[in-house]
């Protein structure tokens, strides 16, 4: 479907309205199979929004809020998604090559299959992403986080991760052909077998590192990606559209508000009774509120509260170390 101005604004405002009034009014924003291409949504609010196979080649994401969105294999190719955060979205087989992602959040996002290659991905977090298969060719991922993440099959070849940052990460089995790896943080990290023959390893593990400008001679894709990766350029949008109409700081506080008006009114000893349901649980030390958030489940809003739950087991173990499983563990305030 290709995009009319008039629907546009309408949309966004219904999908705030839905948003803040927990799907009890408005309408949920519904672009699947849309075409997009080159519009401003600058700043736009559209968490859970459902973007498949939307085409937004060429359009301006920067610093637009699409938390939880489901942008299965959209084409994003060249679109601005600087300072956007996509924390827990669905991007997987998605094509994003080109882009430009600085400082961009894809923290617990799907990403298995996605198309990287040239993308300018500069300070940009993938902390605990889904990066199986991806495609990070001739990339710039300089300063970028891969805390937890998972990697596995992942192409890397010809690109700069000077600084990045891999704790926790397993890469033995990602593809690191003449890569740039220059003060690669691999603390916790699987690194021997990886295929890591023609790669600049850490400066802990070798002092020299050669340039991240390497040629990779025998594709012609090579020298069109290393060129337009050095560009930081946006492309004009031929469509604009005032996403502003709605604050997203307003609707941002509104949230918070909300989260706090649901925790209020959670009682505690339902939630140390719901946790002595569990085997060996009898008495709880503490409970720490930690994080909350607005998630859809079902197509239905929904509030998610995060708690941490502290309590101390005691096990009796014979002198051969069996369990004895006849005693009551004992849960004692640490």
């Amino acid at each position: 479907m290709i995009i009319k101005r008039k629907n546009l604004k309408s949309i966004l405002n219904e999908h705030s309205v839905w948003i803040l009034s927990l799907g009890k009014a408005g309408k949920l924003a519904d672009f699947e199979n849309w075409k997009l291409d080159k519009i401003s949504l600058e700043m736009a609010y559209l968490p859970f929004a459902k973007l498949q196979f939307v085409s937004l080649r060429g359009a301006n994401l920067s610093g637009a809020n699409l938390r939880q969105t489901d942008l299965l294999k959209g084409n994003l190719i060249d679109a601005n998604l600087d300072g956007a955060d996509l924390e827990g979205a669905n991007l997987s087989g998605g094509d994003l090559s080109f882009s430009k992602c600085m400082r961009t959040n894809f923290a617990d996002a799907n990403l298995e299959e996605a198309n990287f290659a040239g993308a300018n991905l500069d300070e940009t977090n993938f902390t605990k992403a889904n990066l199986r298969n991806c495609n990070f060719k001739a990339a710039n991922l300089s300063s970028s986080e891969m805390i937890d993440a998972n990697i596995d099959g992942a192409n890397f070849e010809g690109a700069n991760l000077e600084g990045t940052n891999f704790e926790g990460t397993a890469i033995d089995k990602a593809n690191f052909d003449e890569t740039y790896l220059r003060v690669l943080n691999i603390e916790s990290t699987n690194l021997p077998e990886a295929d890591h023959d023609n790669a600049n390893i850490s400066d802990s593990i070798q002092n020299e590192a050669k340039s991240p400008e390497i040629g990779l001679n025998n594709h012609n894709l090579d020298k069109t990606i290393l060129n337009r990766r050095r560009s930081t350029k946006s492309s004009k949008e031929d469509l604009i559209v005032d996403s502003n109409s709605v604050n997203p700081n307003m609707i941002d506080e509104a949230v918070i508000d909300l989260i706090k008006k649901v925790k209020s009114s959670i009682r505690m000893d339902q939630v140390k009774a719901r946790c002595k349901q569990q085997p060996d649980i009898e008495k709880i030390a503490k409970v720490d509120f930690e994080h909350g958030d607005i998630i859809t489940h079902n197509d239905q809003v929904a509030f998610k509260l995060d708690y941490k739950i502290s309590y101390k087991l005691s096990l009796l173990l014979d002198r051969k170390g069996n369990l004895i499983m006849d005693f009551p563990g004992s849960i004692e305030k640490p």
